[in-house]
């Protein structure tokens, strides 16, 4: 693990290819290989990140110390060995450690590829058109996997949508080509909608309206006309998707319905059984530390989308305070001052993009490549870690 620019290049490669592969085939002997190798290189870089515990900022820490209170549970479910079932869909015991593990470690790999100066502006744009393709096949997969699932139905919600909009933090670095910057947004919302996915259309918006801000608080005078112009267009655009969906697709219709009269997908009942059930059946010890992981399953065979209360439910009041750590951590870290406005604004989307979800889906075990590589970066840039700001603005030269 020497750091350098062909070990960063390798890495990258292999996640994408493990996530073509996991897209397109599923499970199997390949992808298990692919995944436990960039687990133990990913976890190899979270050791140097602890090494240097006091030296790190404030979010790093705070994710240092979150991860590992979530692995360990991972690894005592493991061993415990007990299969669970969301709803009719079997959970290996192993499913806790790697998805909260895939989700969160590579976060530390990119951090310290950006603090020796190797993860770059640069290095994000030679690769983004990469992975729009990879992530575009994966959303493309996983409709059809979505329509498998519904069979004799012509549409359905693809969870896609998410990976999708978890590349709009990244398309911000293309302000000097605001060209092809416009087209991957506009396909980027494009295809959120037609995930039909509440959550991913919510996030989406959000985050570029956050991006619209950044462009017109630091154009020039002549060019906040442009942006406007922009914004309008963006604005027309989005309600031309909607009016169109919602005269020829009848599921689209019916989720807009679902979404005016309050309806939640169940998830009202879930949480609200969970709440109480925390309240009323779990003993002190229980309330403080939880039951363990996927304990969610244990006591409703349901997940709770919400990761406040699966945090309660498997890790008690502990899990759901150093998550708190963390992103009041995050919020101090958009607060600094002297941060490259582009960075701050990539950072801002992802923080409204994976905050939003923890309340209507899993975040914390959802961060995809594309985010946990711009989520890293920015760290390192905004608090001026390694070589990490000097490259950037070396880059701006």
């Amino acid at each position: 693990m020497q750091g350098t620019k062909t070990e960063l290049n390798i890495y990258v490669a292999l996640l994408l290819v493990f996530n073509l592969f996991d897209a397109v085939m599923g499970s199997g002997l390949v992808q298990t290989l692919f995944r436990y190798t960039i687990l133990i290189w990913s976890f190899a870089y979270y050791i140097k990140t602890v090494a240097n515990f006091q030296k790190e900022p404030a979010v790093v820490k705070a994710l240092s110390i979150f991860y590992p209170s979530l692995a360990v549970y991972g690894i005592i479910a493991f061993v415990d060995g007990k299969t669970l079932y969301a709803l009719t869909t079997p959970i290996v015991p192993l499913n806790y450690f790697y998805k909260t593990s895939w989700s969160l470690l590579p976060i530390f790999a990119f951090y310290n590829f950006a603090k020796k100066g190797l993860l770059t502006k640069q290095f994000m744009l030679k690769w983004v058109y990469v992975f729009v393709v990879v992530a575009t096949i994966s959303y493309y997969f996983g409709m059809l996997h979505a329509l498998e699932k519904h069979e004799g139905e012509e549409e359905a919600t693809n969870n896609g949508g998410y990976i999708i909009v978890s590349l709009l933090p990244m398309f911000i670095f293309l302000k000097d080509r605001s060209k092809q910057q416009y087209l991957l947004i506009t396909g980027a919302l494009l295809l959120a909608f037609l995930s039909m996915k509440r959550g991913s259309v919510l996030v989406g918006l959000v985050a570029v309206t956050i991006y619209f801000y950044y462009l017109f608080r630091n154009s020039k005078k002549s060019r906040k006309i442009q942006v406007f112009v922009a914004l309008v267009v963006a604005a027309l655009g989005v309600f031309y998707v909607y009016d169109r969906l919602s005269t020829t697709s009848e599921y689209f219709q019916e989720r807009v319905e679902d979404t005016m009269e309050g309806e939640t997908s169940g998830r009202d009942f879930i949480q609200g059984f969970l709440i109480d059930y925390y309240m009323t059946q779990y003993t002190p010890t229980e309330q403080l530390v939880g039951r363990g992981g996927n304990a969610t399953l244990d006591v409703l065979g349901q997940f709770a989308h919400n990761d406040w209360i699966e945090l309660g439910i498997n890790q008690g009041l502990l899990g759901m305070l150093l998550y708190l750590f963390f992103w009041i951590s995050f919020v101090k870290l958009l607060m600094k001052r002297h941060v490259p406005p582009e960075v701050k604004t990539a950072l801002a989307m992802i923080f409204v993009i994976y905050f939003l979800m923890t309340f209507f889906s899993m975040s914390y075990s959802g961060y995809t490549l594309y985010a946990s590589m711009v989520l890293g970066y920015g760290i390192a840039v905004a608090c001026d870690a390694g070589k990490a700001k000097k490259k950037y603005l070396l880059g701006l030269k």
